[in-house]
């Protein structure tokens, strides 16, 4: 079973009060760290860090997550083996079939 990442609830966004609410935690956090950074020379992946630490407590707290689904739920460890053992065949196969031609 493949855990897939997190999905954020983005139909939340459609209601008037948690997009504003939305926006406007996103503006003071990020009006935060631009204030707290290094204006001189700001090196582009702490800048990127910073940020990306903020949109996703920011996006979690306000929007929530979804349902988390498990990607090929029937897929699980019986057909991991089935597959593999066909896959075994095939290769015994096509090496049987190169013998016979040559």
């Amino acid at each position: 079973m493949v855990l897939q990442g997190k999905k954020y609830n983005m139909r939340s966004l459609e209601n008037p009060q948690i997009s504003a609410d939305f926006e406007e935690n996103m503006n003071i956090r990020i009006e935060s760290i631009n204030e707290n950074t290094n204006t001189t020379s700001p090196h582009v992946n702490t800048y990127w860090e910073e940020i990306r630490d903020t949109i996703k407590p920011v996006t979690e707290e306000i929007v929530g997550t979804g349902n988390t689904k498990t990607k090929n739920q029937w897929f699980d460890e019986d057909c991991q083996i089935v597959t593999e053992r066909k896959s075994e065949a095939w290769k015994k196969m096509q090496t049987r079939k190169m013998r016979i031609t040559t």
